[in-house]
């Protein structure tokens, strides 16, 4: 699922593959988690509804749409660069009252290396193949005549129904097999 988001937020909202590699990381996790709960495997902690506004002294931060789901970013010191905030690490930083004062401006995000470094372990020398079979997909979808509009409509389009298309093609996984895997 990671080089399927990976693609697919470079091709939607034309991030460099280091800021995509950063915000599928953190759709994956946030995604494993809300499938955990679901099934009962991840219980709910003390202090788990506490929202990113209030870990982070009131500030907002800007959010990217990743398959629909929105990652709260920080911006990096290049135009157009943005690192997925790692929720999880930041709450619980929150919960031992390690955010404070200064600190806030600390704020823990998910990193393009740790990202690639998962996928290239999972793939080894199949992972350029892996990389070429979604972009072929996903391609084909945004691919096609019309205006800006009529193009930018397809992006959105994509966007939604990006996870769908994704369980369509993932592999299957025997019942009774683990099915989530954290990265954390």
């Amino acid at each position: 699922m990671l080089v399927f988001a990976l693609v697919h937020t470079v091709l939607v909202h034309e991030t460099s593959v280091a800021s995509a590699l950063s915000l599928a990381h953190s759709y994956i996790s946030l995604n494993a988690v809300s499938k955990g709960r679901s099934i009962g495997i991840i219980p709910e902690k003390h202090g788990d509804d506490v929202t990113l506004r209030e870990m982070l002294g009131g500030s907002t931060q800007p959010v990217i749409k990743v398959m629909s789901r929105d990652i709260a970013v920080v911006r990096q010191g290049q135009e157009g660069e943005y690192r997925a905030i790692d929720v999880h690490t930041l709450r619980e930083r929150h919960k031992k009252k390690e955010a404070e004062g200064e600190d806030l401006y600390n704020i823990p995000t998910h990193t393009p290396e740790a990202a690639y470094g998962y996928i290239q372990r999972a793939f080894g020398k199949d992972l350029p193949a892996v990389i070429g079979a979604c972009l072929v997909t996903l391609r084909s979808w945004l691919r096609g005549e019309g205006t800006e509009e009529e193009k930018e409509e397809r992006r959105a389009d994509l966007d939604k129904k990006g996870y769908g298309m994704y369980v369509q093609c993932r592999p299957e996984v025997p019942s009774g097999h683990e099915v989530c895997h954290c990265m954390y």
